[in-house]
């Protein structure tokens, strides 16, 4: 029979347990186990990613990984354990690579700390507005440009938050920053349940704002997620519908589908559409697509086009074990170098990337207008590049946030101690018409021939001035004005 005193020793023991994990973030991690998964991770970037020093030379990546390794000098948490390789991936600057971690310990920290109840969009000077609000009423005016969080001003905020965003260029960071507000204020910031939000109005202030329980928000996001994803799931992704005047508008939400055959009928049943419908502009909006399968490019190319065409000039991949060399393929032949002919026949992932026409029934041959913006990421960057290279249609927006010459095909490998995963690109893509040597492909996106801005004012008025543009161009003449 257990003693009374031996129950109390246990409570006291179970008390202090938990009074001294209370504070931690996810589970704690043995120091042997650190070092060994820290290793297994850098080996991982180093010997897998294919362009490891473009933004960042040898030696000063070394000296962040040795950093990084010293300071692992007793047992920690997954937060602080995050802390020390995020920095690794981020600093390679390719936005396809990165760390990533289990929905239980986002839980934790939301959970402790609650979330921000307002969507902000960042511009492309790093000014921070408020857009949208998830509260019955707003304690900040929306419009309202944040410059300080917690004291910290924004600007100073960006430089810590930056140090765990993995991207190439400016527009798309500000656009991950946005989007993950959250998780990056629970890295740079210590706070609970409220933030002290100075906002720059007239005159300016400095409101408390009380932060939404996660289980509450978390059921509303959730609710919402189903939702969308059985609306994209049921077609396929792509969304169709008649403008008048012979305008059609296909909005593409992502490059991507259970099943490619599924996709390409539902792409040529959609292209049978336009045809019964006599349309004479399509506008194609891959705004905010991230990307996907370069497959699903493939098949909607060829419903717009008769002509031969080239998804990507090159891509090469690092020869495996044998760090910093390349290996280039053609097809699937295996490694070994591949003599270039002009700017055909490079490897694709798949298959050749040179594309013979394949002529449908119902191929559009009226004039193309793409949308794109800083969120076009990847194939949907690819598609606009193509478009251009080709002489296609017009790419109307902003620069996409996919680069030119970019590393995909990320490899996986998970981590048991810590229960991370490590996505690393293996292949270096250069897509049409970006050139071998072009150096500014490494850091722009695909520039469109019109670039329209959107303004904070737009936002708010969910104003779509890219759209209407486009709209007023067809009016006007259409292609026409592309050469005035």
């Amino acid at each position: 029979m257990i003693s009374v005193y031996r129950l109390y020793i246990v409570g006291l023991l179970l008390f202090m347990w938990i009074c001294a994990t209370h504070g931690q973030a996810g589970k704690i991690i043995d120091e042997r186990f650190l070092f060994k998964e820290y290793d297994d991770i850098t080996e991982q970037l180093v010997i897998t990613h294919p362009a490891l020093y473009r933004f960042i030379s040898r030696d000063s990546l070394d000296a962040l990984i040795a950093d990084g390794r010293s300071k692992i000098h007793k047992s920690m948490d997954q937060l602080s354990f995050y802390k020390l390789v995020s920095p690794l991936f981020a600093a390679v600057s390719d936005g396809h690579s990165k760390i990533l971690i289990g929905e239980s310990l986002y839980e934790k920290i939301y959970e402790k700390k609650g979330i921000f109840p307002y969507k902000v969009w960042m511009d492309n000077e790093d000014r921070l507005f408020v857009i949208d609000t998830q509260l019955d009423e707003s304690e900040i005016p929306l419009g309202s440009e944040i410059t300080a969080i917690n004291g910290v001003p924004v600007a100073q905020f960006i430089n810590e938050a930056v140090k765990y965003v993995t991207y190439e260029h400016k527009s798309y960071r500000n656009s991950v920053i946005s989007d993950n507000l959250n998780w990056l204020l629970a890295l740079t910031l210590d706070y609970e349940d409220t933030l002290q939000i100075e906002i720059n109005n007239s005159p300016s202030e400095s409101l408390t704002v009380s932060l939404i329980p996660f289980k509450k928000w978390r059921r509303k996001i959730k609710r919402a997620r189903k939702k969308s994803s059985k609306r994209l799931l049921e077609i396929e992704n792509n969304e169709y519908k008649n403008l008048g005047d012979q305008i059609g508008y296909l909005k593409i939400h992502e490059f991507g589908s259970y099943d490619i055959a599924r996709y390409i009928e539902n792409i040529r049943t959609i292209f049978q559409q336009i045809k019964e419908e006599h349309i004479s502009s399509l506008i194609i909006d891959v705004r905010d697509n991230s990307g996907g399968d370069p497959r699903y490019v493939e098949a909607l190319i060829h419903s717009i086009s008769n002509i031969p065409f080239c998804r990507t000039e090159m891509m090469y991949q690092l020869k495996k074990g044998r760090p910093n060399s390349y290996y280039r393929l053609l097809g699937n032949t295996g490694e070994g170098i591949v003599r270039f002919a002009a700017n055909h026949m490079i490897y694709s992932g798949y298959e050749d990337a040179y594309r013979e026409p394949i002529t449908f029934d119902n191929e559009f041959n009226g004039d193309i207008y793409i949308l794109v913006n800083e969120k076009s990421y990847s194939a949907a960057a690819t598609l606009a590049s193509v478009i251009q290279c080709y002489d296609l249609g017009i790419v109307v927006g902003e620069m996409t946030g996919g680069t030119r010459i970019f590393q995909a095909y990320g490899l996986t490998k998970n981590y048991p101690r810590s229960k991370f995963t490590s996505l690393v690109s293996s292949t270096m893509i250069y897509t049409a018409c970006s050139g071998f040597e072009d150096k500014n492909g490494y850091l722009e996106g695909v520039v469109p021939d019109l670039v329209v801005t959107r303004k904070i004012n737009d936002i708010l008025a969910s104003r779509d001035v890219q759209l209407d543009y486009i709209l007023k161009l067809i009016q006007e003449g259409g292609y026409e004005k592309r050469y005035d």
